[in-house]
């Protein structure tokens, strides 16, 4: 697994984030700002969305991404995240 299929600039265009998510087979690209953090989150239904609402490939990606999202790093625990996951949902 490539990390460079699943990150783009926050700056990118649609249709560069939808190749990435072309190659990573998962459905969701990350956002990287300016300084390398995670900026923002879309998935292929998000950029289809902006799409039927009159958007263009050529959109910024941030246009339709989510930047309000939750994280964990990888060593938290299963139990933390299950129940972080049941007080949102």
């Amino acid at each position: 697994m490539q990390i460079d299929n699943f990150v783009v600039a926050a700056s990118a265009s649609l249709r560069e984030a939808l190749q990435r998510i072309e190659r990573n087979h998962h459905g969701i690209i990350f956002l990287i700002d300016v300084n390398g953090a995670v900026s923002g989150l879309a998935t292929d239904g998000d950029i289809r969305r902006r799409i039927l609402d009159g958007g263009s490939l050529d959109d910024v990606i941030m246009q339709c991404a989510t930047s309000d999202f939750v994280w964990e790093n990888q060593a938290t625990p299963r139990e933390f995240l299950l129940k972080k996951l049941d007080s949102r949902i």
